[in-house]
């Protein structure tokens, strides 16, 4: 029996459930800061600061894309979208708000907007909705185009 760790078929295909469950929670828990007055508070001065206009909108829009983003992360719906959309949220917080300085203080940003952006390469995987909605169907039809038409080459 071939043993999976001296194989050189990926194991991430599984593992990618994992990642994207762990990274949806962290965009899920900082979204659900759009429901606390006080703390939109500090988050609508702070774009205020940097220039954005409104600022509460920009605040709340962001909030908005982290919890909202983050729910669709979860169940792997609209998955590359989605990722987009965070990816772009997350590096407006590293590069303006964190002045490019990622390792200096608060990582995270960074770290999630890589995250992100790996989604966004990625897709989902097999363990989505995006998988049950779209791709299922798509690798049905494929595979009765083949059965139908076995030496038909696909361009």
């Amino acid at each position: 029996m071939k043993s999976k760790f001296l194989s050189s078929d990926p194991l991430w295909l599984n593992g990618l459930l994992f990642f994207r469950v762990a990274i949806a929670y962290f965009f899920i828990y900082f979204g659900v800061q759009v429901f606390d007055s006080e703390g939109m508070k500090g988050y609508t001065q702070w774009s205020g600061d940097l220039g954005f206009s409104p600022s509460w909108l920009w605040a709340y829009a962001g909030k908005a894309a982290e919890l909202l983003g983050g729910i669709c992360l979860l169940l792997g719906l609209f998955t590359r979208i989605n990722a987009l959309l965070l990816t772009i949220t997350m590096a407006v917080i590293t590069f303006k708000f964190h002045e490019g300085k990622p390792l200096d203080g608060d990582a995270l940003p960074f770290f999630l907007m890589l995250a992100a952006f790996i989604f966004f390469l990625s897709g989902p995987g097999k363990w989505s909705l995006d998988y049950w909605l779209f791709d299922r169907r798509k690798a049905k039809a494929a595979k009765g185009a083949y059965e139908a038409n076995p030496l038909a080459i696909e361009a």
